[in-house]
């Protein structure tokens, strides 16, 4: 049955001229319906939510480990939010809302994709993103896709992580609106197969991505700025946790995020982390290149994403991307060099045998491309920079279009200065838009709304 309040909205919709069941409706008159619905209860949520920020913060200055601070404290906050509301800036959940997920169908079976040259653009993904690995990038480029093409993303119930030490389940994502299944995940959640092929369809392409080792471990210092870290006196404080890692690190506890963090997302398993069992690593990782259909190495990131197209066989417009996530500013204490190099190279064992594994894997594929594809890599570049500039100048009050002529890799396109906007988005803001426009389309579902026009 539709409700009073619902026929506010429609009919609000309607007056302004506005197709109720656009996507436009969706963003313009969704929130407010909510917010005057539901104000209470989110005032609530976010005075919960203020008060483990305060208390996190509090214990870290006091000297407590970050990471254990945020697992006992701010997370079960987070969890206890979702459990109300998915989102606290939108309506929650109805509490009877219990749709099965259904599998997307195939464009094609599986077993047979390895014989068959692909004649339709790819639109089933897993993307296993690794912080502060260019991974926020390769992401945009998966969101821009789907919301172009009207995907399915499996988001996460709050911000833009599923879960940082837990794998996907239908506990920490949004159900997918009614009669679809998921289409594609890119929001950071650990690697594990049996998991994402529960939700995913059988035809779905895997990709990952690996940074050289040393550089994560700097970005990620500088990036986070673990107060575990942070606050050891001195001025190399870097250098004394990487002398004296046993020190600052409970063994076999608790995997921080400044050890082996990218072994940890791709889902080794967490004896690993503690054995250095090299066999059984090497077996981790012959099964993990068995599985993704690439993985990305930030280093060769053009000629990765070149790959990546291919695979998809996408038009060379959608892999067009622009730089995300950089931090300018250095904390000082927190440069590190050779030193520190040599002793994390000792340290983290499994993320140097992953990454060494994957550059040599995606050396070896770029010495077996075609000519043509070094000729497409030189085309993307060249077009990427024109992309780029015209985006930067649209959105500094510059032209509003700019037309691109076709190639063999793309037809003619002209970007937009809206589409330019969704380029250079952060992913929370980006991932509120695309849950906002869920929980209208499940709302419309459970009042009955689906037929109005």
């Amino acid at each position: 049955m539709e409700t009073a309040g619902a026929r506010v909205v429609m009919d609000q919709g309607k007056a302004n001229g506005t197709d109720p069941s656009s996507r436009d409706f969706t963003r313009r008159y969704s929130l407010d319906y909510y917010m005057e619905t539901n104000m209470p209860n989110k005032k609530f949520l976010w005075m919960i939510f203020g008060l483990s920020c305060l208390m996190t913060l509090g214990f870290v200055r006091m000297g407590s480990n970050y990471d254990n601070v945020v697992t006992l404290i701010h997370t079960p906050v987070r969890k206890l939010m979702s459990s109300f509301s998915p989102d606290v800036l939108a309506e929650p959940l109805p509490r009877f809302y219990t749709l099965p997920i259904p599998r997307t169908m195939s464009i094609e079976d599986s077993s047979n994709a390895s014989n068959q040259k692909l004649t339709k653009p790819v639109h089933h993904i897993a993307f296993i993103k690794v912080h502060k690995a260019a991974s926020t990038t390769v992401q945009n480029i998966f969101l821009r896709y789907g919301y172009d093409n009207d995907l399915v993303f499996a988001l996460p119930r709050t911000g833009s992580t599923i879960s940082v030490r837990q794998t996907i389940s239908p506990n920490n994502i949004l159900p997918p609106p009614p009669n679809r299944g998921y289409d594609i995940s890119c929001s950071h959640v650990r690697y594990n197969r049996e998991a994402f092929e529960q939700l995913l369809p059988n035809d779905t392409k895997y990709f990952g991505i690996v940074r050289e080792p040393f550089r994560h471990f700097q970005s990620n210092l500088q990036y986070y700025r673990q107060g575990y870290i942070v606050r050891i006196p001195g001025e190399r404080p870097v250098l004394e946790y990487l002398l004296h890692n046993d020190k600052y690190m409970k063994f076999g506890g608790q995997i921080p995020s400044t050890y082996n963090r990218m072994a940890f997302d791709f889902g080794f398993p967490d004896e690993l982390f503690w054995s250095n069992n090299r066999t059984e690593i090497d077996k981790y990782i012959s099964k993990l290149d068995n599985e993704m259909d690439l993985v990305i190495v930030t280093e060769y990131f053009d000629e990765s994403i070149v790959m990546m197209r291919r695979i998809l066989n996408w038009d060379l417009k959608f892999v067009l991307y622009g730089k995300l996530n950089s931090k300018q500013k250095k904390d000082p204490r927190l440069i590190i060099g050779s030193e520190e190099e040599s002793l994390y190279r000792n340290w983290a064992l499994i993320d140097y045998a992953l990454y060494n594994y994957f550059l040599a894997k995606i050396k070896q594929k770029i010495k077996q491309q075609p000519p043509d594809f070094f000729d497409e890599l030189a085309y993307f570049r060249k077009t990427k920079t024109k992309f780029n500039s015209f985006c930067i100048s649209a959105l500094s009050d510059g032209p509003s279009d700019m037309a691109f002529e076709g190639s063999q890799w793309n037809k003619p396109f002209v970007i937009t200065r809206d589409q330019c906007k969704h380029v250079y988005i952060r992913e929370i803001p980006f991932y509120g838009e695309l849950r906002e426009e869920r929980l209208f389309q499940i709302y419309k579902e459970t009042n009955n709304l689906s037929d109005v026009t």
